[in-house]
């Protein structure tokens, strides 16, 4: 009887024990699947959480801010803020040296061993010397350290991507038009708005001369001007990036020359529809591109359109190869 009771105690006492082992983080999750829209910051001052972010990750920010709470290998003066960024979330982590790390979450599961991670203190240089241990970190922290850890950090804080940006660039490029065959030079340039991987910018073209082959005509000049609109997705590669899109513009051709009562002079407005794909090259603001665009113009597509029945027809597609610059805000 006696023994039934101690037994009995005994495993009371180990439900009691594990149960208040559990208990806070079982609460903060509890707390929060419960949550309505409006995110209560962590009340760890070195954790900073937005409001903003994905409600799949607030319980794991949650527990991240109690994990902070607890730890006893964290880094005097660190710094962490856990920001919204679409879909995932970005963890920047500034430690009492200055030194700075900043990593894109995509799963919540991820985020706490992240910023376990993020906040131990680093290796002391002089620890070696003195021979006192350095402090070592969790087992959990230490398995994410070697995913998120790649070499020393920054000497600088990183900027952290915004969610716009404005984006412009300049190109030089040879266009082949047909038909008949013409050759030209062209200058382009674009300004816009970059939204996360999309490119939405106004263009402008202009090509000074345009050769046509077999005019049957030693007088003619032509040259052409416009602008529009392109619209691209971005695809990225460490410091290189494609890009895939379509545009849309109007095209002025003019064409001029000497017949038997002087010089005659005609210009042609048209609309052209075009794929566009470029490849950009650097990681910073000021970028290298190469790019390759066709277009097509569906008016001309039927029916030839002439400036004069002395003249040639006016090209109904193009094609063009180019190398310019590009300039984008971080």
């Amino acid at each position: 009887m006696h023994g039934h009771s101690a037994r009995g105690f005994a495993a009371a006492g180990a439900s009691f024990l594990a149960l208040q082992l559990v208990c806070p983080r079982a609460q903060a999750s509890e707390a929060l699947v419960g949550a309505d829209a409006s995110f209560a910051a962590c009340d760890d001052a070195r954790l900073v959480i937005d409001p903003q972010i994905a409600p799949r990750f607030r319980v794991a920010a949650a527990l991240a801010c109690q994990q902070l709470r607890v730890m006893e290998d964290v880094d005097s003066g660190v710094r962490v803020t856990i920001q919204a960024s679409g879909d995932a979330v970005l963890v920047r982590a500034q430690l009492g040296d200055g030194r700075t790390a900043m990593r894109r979450i995509e799963a919540p599961e991820a985020l706490e061993p992240t910023v376990e991670a993020l906040a131990v203190l680093p290796v002391a240089s002089d620890s070696w010397k003195t021979g006192a241990p350095s402090p070592a970190p969790s087992p959990r922290a230490a398995a994410a350290a070697n995913t998120v850890r790649t070499g020393e950090d920054p000497p600088h804080e990183r900027p952290v991507p915004r969610a716009l940006t404005f984006e412009l660039g300049a190109a030089i490029s040879g266009h082949i038009a047909g038909s008949p065959l013409v050759a030209s030079p062209s200058l382009s340039g674009y300004a816009g708005l970059r939204p996360a991987d999309w490119l939405l910018a106004v263009t402008v073209r202009w090509d000074p001369v345009e050769v046509v082959t077999n005019s049957g005509n030693s007088t003619l000049e032509m040259d052409a001007a416009g602008g529009g609109f392109m619209l691209t997705r971005q695809m990225k590669w460490k410091d290189a990036a494609a890009e895939l899109g379509v545009s849309t513009s109007l095209l002025v051709q003019s064409q001029s020359y000497e017949g038997e009562k002087g010089e005659k002079v005609g210009s042609v407005v048209d609309a052209r529809l075009g794929i566009v794909t470029r490849a950009l090259f650097g990681g910073g603001p000021r970028r290298f591109i190469v790019t390759f665009n066709g277009e097509i113009s569906p008016t001309r597509l039927r029916r030839k359109l002439r400036v004069d029945d002395a003249l040639p027809p006016l090209p109904s597609w193009d094609v063009g190869l180019g190398i310019g610059a590009a300039w984008g805000e971080p």
